[in-house]
């Protein structure tokens, strides 16, 4: 069977030490009413209605991309191939 696709899998994780974020931005951290993380970015939306932005690490020398946790060859509706 011809494969569709071919998918490398891999996990990395963010992190951003709030100590840091709050001297970068110069705010305290009991303002912040929410935050996420979107393309590496860290988005805080404060109590105040402000909405703020840290540019989180290079991810292309953040991680080591040679090796993935997983390979798979996909069939045509994305399931695994053995």
């Amino acid at each position: 069977m011809k494969p569709t696709t071919l998918q490398a899998i891999y996990n990395v994780s963010l992190q951003f030490d709030v100590e840091e974020v709050e001297e970068l931005l110069n705010i305290k951290w009991e303002d912040v009413k929410e935050w996420h993380v979107k393309y590496g970015n860290l988005k805080l939306r404060m109590n105040d209605g402000t909405d703020l932005e840290l540019d989180g690490p290079d991810i292309d020398n953040y991680w080591d991309w040679k090796y993935p946790e997983e390979e798979l060859i996909l069939d045509e509706e994305g399931f695994p191939i053995d």
